[in-house]
Formats: structure tokens, C-alpha cells, sequence
């Protein structure tokens, strides 16, 4: 007989998600490794209840403590190694903020596999980098 394995699971963070978290939600450093341990503890208890088998996206409420808000987390399945699998975590997003309808026109997942190019950005002057960014989101934010 077979020896049945247990799926590890691991969350590996993207730049994009750190962007959402630190210069949309909060202005917080983003808690990675808590991001880390807290998902992947619900993707074993998702795993274990059969419900990831075939699923490549997904997103779920997260409420940080940090900040006190309601969050919604969008994770994708990345590659399997044996019996680990990696999902990683795309984007963030205030619970208010999310719309059904944005999800099922398909925004919601152009917005996740759009890239943030950091390559472009002068580093010696990163206060005015820090204000462009600041301005920027004030004025998008003021858009919507």
C-alpha cells in the first residue's frame, strides 16, 4: 500500500501585494511573515477539508490586527516541489472596497497579474520617489 503524504503548504509574498498593503491600506510596513504563517495555517485546514483540490484562485477575508481592518487576501496556485505546494499571495484590498461585480467582469484579475515595475525609480532621492507616490495615490484615490 501507499503511504499517503500531507500537502505542505506555503504563501510566498509578491511585490504587488506589499505595494497594496503599504501604500494603499495602511502606510504600515506589511507584516510578511505573519501573512505567511496565518494563510498557510488556512490553507491546511482548506486542505484538509478537501477543498483545494483543483482550485487555482481564490481570495479570503484576513483581519489585521496590525491595522484593524478587514482585508481580503487574492491568492494563486503557483508550483508544486513533491508534496509542498506554493500559492502565492497577488493583491490586497480593503473588504469595503471590493465589488462582486468588478470580480466577475474579469477586473479583478487584470489587476492582480499587472506587474508593479520598481526598476525605473531613482533610489538616491527617495523622498520626493515617496512623495510622487503619495500624490499619486491622493489623486487616484480622489478619482474613484
Amino acid at each position: 500500500m501507499f503511504k499517503k503524504h500531507k500537502t505542505i503548504n506555503k504563501v510566498s509574498v509578491t511585490e504587488e501585494a506589499v505595494f497594496d498593503y503599504e501604500f494603499i491600506i495602511s502606510r504600515q510596513i506589511m507584516p510578511k511573515k505573519e501573512f505567511k504563517v496565518e494563510l498557510g495555517e488556512y490553507l491546511d485546514w482548506m486542505n484538509k477539508n478537501g477543498k483545494l483540490l483543483y482550485t487555482r484562485y481564490f481570495k479570503v477575508k484576513y483581519y489585521d490586527e496590525h491595522i484593524g481592518k478587514m482585508l481580503y487576501a487574492f491568492l494563486y496556485r503557483g508550483r508544486r516541489f513533491c508534496f509542498m505546494q506554493n500559492w502565492k499571495l497577488c493583491g490586497l484590498c480593503r473588504a469595503k472596497d471590493f465589488d462582486e461585480a468588478m470580480e466577475a467582469g474579469g477586473l479583478v484579475k487584470t489587476w492582480l497579474k499587472s506587474p508593479i515595475d520598481l526598476t525605473d525609480i531613482p533610489y538616491s532621492d527617495w523622498v520626493s520617489v515617496l512623495r510622487e507616490r503619495e500624490e499619486y495615490l491622493r489623486k487616484f484615490w480622489e478619482e474613484c
